[in-house]
């Protein structure tokens, strides 16, 4: 995070170099004056570029955790119409289960506990 800090400082000091008129024959320095509506601006800038580099490290971690999430939920919505098939007959009867299905598939990790518990031979571990 401290290189992205330093970069978006780079970046800053040089939107503010460029909004500076130089004086003829010498480099700009950071000591120079700066108008505030080049100050103000700048700092808009700024600001800006800092909420695009929050926005992209937001989305890479979310990208870290959504892939296995969505992964799992694909399994576990075709465990349930696997599971769901043989208790049902017809499409009146099984449009809703598979509704449900659906449903647990999003919530899996509640899915998993509430199935694993309901098990006969989890049922013996903790009686």
């Amino acid at each position: 995070m401290g290189t992205d800090r330093h970069r978006v400082n780079e970046m800053l000091t040089i939107i503010i170099a460029r909004k500076c008129v130089p004086v003829p024959g010498r480099a700009w320095t950071p000591n120079d004056s700066i108008s505030s509506s080049s100050l103000e601006n700048s700092m808009a800038q700024f600001a800006m570029a800092e909420a695009v580099q929050n926005m992209t490290a937001t989305s890479i971690t979310t990208q870290k955790w959504f892939r296995p999430y969505l992964g799992m939920a694909v399994v576990t919505l075709l465990f349930q119409i696997w599971v769901r098939s043989y208790e049902c007959v017809g499409l009146d009867g099984c449009g809703l289960s598979f509704a449900k299905a659906v449903v647990w598939s999003v919530i899996w990790p509640a899915s998993w506990v509430v199935y694993i518990i309901g098990q006969p031979w989890f049922q013996s571990l903790i009686s």
